[in-house]
């Protein structure tokens, strides 16, 4: 789906909310959101955007995965103010790809409060969340998260 077919196809209510964005990976709002994160900033509406993981690929106690999670993260910052995104709504979590906690996991109902408290604090109403199904552990983690969120608040799971 283009991204202005994906604009077309949001419901209107969905446009008068505020939305907590989950993704994994740095690069992936822009590459799979950005026309509507673009739009929503337009109607003045940004996003909270929160990133779990670092993009330091599989090896990210080395120096070159210092390096690209650095890289990573400038380039998300980048991508979130070419879209319109204040600066004071994207958070990084800094998780280390495929670290992301799935249920069970210890550190998976603190991020649930931490994500909790972030959506309250901003009042926010829907919790956008990856495909389960997605090619990365790390996709699944984050759609159970966003759904334990949704649960726990009452928060629209989109």
């Amino acid at each position: 789906m283009t991204p202005m077919a994906t604009r077309r196809a949001l419901p209107a209510w969905l446009w008068s909310e505020n939305w907590l964005v989950l993704a994994t990976r740095p690069e992936e709002p822009a590459a799979l959101l950005g026309g509507v994160i673009a739009e929503a900033c337009r109607r003045g509406r940004p996003p909270l955007l929160a990133l779990l993981t670092d993009g330091s690929g599989d090896a990210p106690d080395s120096a070159a995965g210092a390096g690209r999670a650095a890289e990573a993260e400038r380039a998300a910052r980048r991508e979130a103010a070419a879209l319109g995104l204040p600066e004071n709504r994207l958070f990084l979590f800094g998780l280390h790809d495929g670290t992301a906690p799935r249920p069970g996991a210890p550190l998976f109902a603190p991020l649930v409060r931490a994500l909790d408290f972030l959506a309250w604090s901003r009042d926010c109403h829907v919790i956008w969340a990856p495909d389960a199904s997605g090619p990365e552990g790390d996709h699944a983690a984050a759609a159970a998260v966003a759904a334990a969120v949704a649960a726990e608040t009452g928060l629209a799971l989109w």
